[in-house]
C-alpha cells in the first residue's frame, strides 16, 4: 500500500481517491483448501486479483520502479562485457547463489553456515562483502573502502567486487 501511495503523491492523484483504493486493499480475506486443511489470512500485501483497479495500482508501481532502476543500467553493461564464468560469479554475488556456506547449508550440502573467515555471521555473499571483519584489509585495497554502505554501490566495480570474493580463498573463483 506504500508503493500505491507513494505513486499518488508522484502523480498528485486526490487522496479522497485513496479512500476507495484503500477500501479495495482492506478486509481482504484469502482462504487456500486443499484436501482436509484450510488456511485463512488476510494479506496486506498485493494487488487484488479480478479487479479492475489492480492493473492500473501495478502499471503505477511497476513505473516508477523502473525509473528507481535506471541507475543500475550501467552495471548492465558491464555484466554483458564480462566473460561467462564472470558473469556467473557476479549473478551468483548478486542473488545469493555462490558457494559461501549459508547458501552451501540451505541445500543440504554442508553442516554449518557460520564465516569460515571470522566465525562471527553467517558466511553469505552479504556478509563477505559488505561486513566480514577478515576482509578488512582486502575491501580496502579492492574497492577503497574497509566496509561498505549501500551507496556505494552506486560505483562499485564489478570486477573489484568480483576480484575480492575471488581472493577470499572460499572456492568462488571467477
Amino acid at each position: 500500500m506504500e508503493a500505491v501511495n507513494q505513486a499518488r503523491i508522484r502523480y498528485k492523484v486526490l487522496e479522497a481517491l485513496m479512500d476507495w483504493v484503500e477500501d479495495m486493499f482492506a478486509d481482504r480475506n484469502l482462504t487456500i483448501s486443499h484436501g482436509d486443511t484450510t488456511i485463512e489470512n488476510k494479506p496486506d500485501k498485493g494487488c487484488a486479483q479480478g479487479v479492475v483497479l489492480s492493473p492500473l495500482l501495478w502499471c503505477v508501481v511497476v513505473n516508477d520502479l523502473q525509473e528507481d532502476l535506471q541507475p543500475l543500467s550501467s552495471i548492465k553493461k558491464k555484466l554483458q562485457s564480462m566473460s561467462r564464468q564472470k558473469l556467473k560469479v557476479a549473478v551468483g554475488l548478486l542473488t545469493g547463489h555462490t558457494t559461501p556456506r549459508a547458501h552451501m547449508f540451505k541445500i543440504g550440502l554442508a553442516q554449518w553456515q557460520d564465516c569460515q573467515l571470522c566465525k562471527d555471521e553467517k558466511e553469505d555473499s552479504v556478509h563477505i562483502v559488505w561486513h566480514c571483519p577478515a576482509e578488512v584489509r582486502r575491501r580496502y585495497r579492492t574497492l577503497g573502502c574497509m566496509f561498505l554502505i549501500s551507496k556505494d554501490l552506486k560505483n562499485m566495480r564489478v570486477n573489484g567486487l568480483i576480484s575480492l570474493v575471488a581472493n577470499t580463498g572460499l572456492g568462488i573463483v571467477p
